[in-house]
């Protein structure tokens, strides 16, 4: 599975995590060609680590919301818990209204249906013009 270093500092750094090989190394591919730096996870564990270890350079993680061990909702909450600022996108192959996190304490940033575009990535991974400056 593909590591890059997150101390190479002009490119931003997305960390994804999914349990499938396939999906991972899709969404490295696809994090790549539109100019992030991916740090790759298979478990909700294995996140969480490379989140402790890396979160000041981390400016959005990408999880799944089914994992063994920890899952998205989980490792939602544990990231918001060290940092507050790090956008969560939460991933799913399951039927999930828009809504369904709207009011929670940790409501993430977005939510995106697998499969999906490089075009739903691209937006995903753009933040709010709020906070685009």
């Amino acid at each position: 599975m593909p590591f890059s270093n997150p101390h190479s500092a002009a490119t931003p750094f997305v960390l994804i995590a999914d349990d499938e090989p396939a999906v991972l190394e899709v969404l490295h591919s696809m994090a790549r060609s539109l100019g992030w730096q991916p740090l790759l996870a298979n478990t909700g564990t294995q996140a969480l680590e490379l989140f402790r270890a890396h979160y000041p350079a981390i400016e959005c993680a990408i999880v799944d919301l089914h994992m063994p061990e920890v899952d998205g909702l989980q490792l939602l909450h544990e990231i918001r818990a060290l940092n507050p600022e790090t956008r969560v996108l939460l991933m799913t192959g399951d039927y999930v209204e828009a809504d369904t996190f709207a009011g929670d304490a940790d409501e993430p940033d977005g939510l995106l249906s697998k499969p999906f575009f490089m075009t739903d990535l691209q937006q995903a991974l753009t933040p709010p013009r709020s906070e685009a400056a």
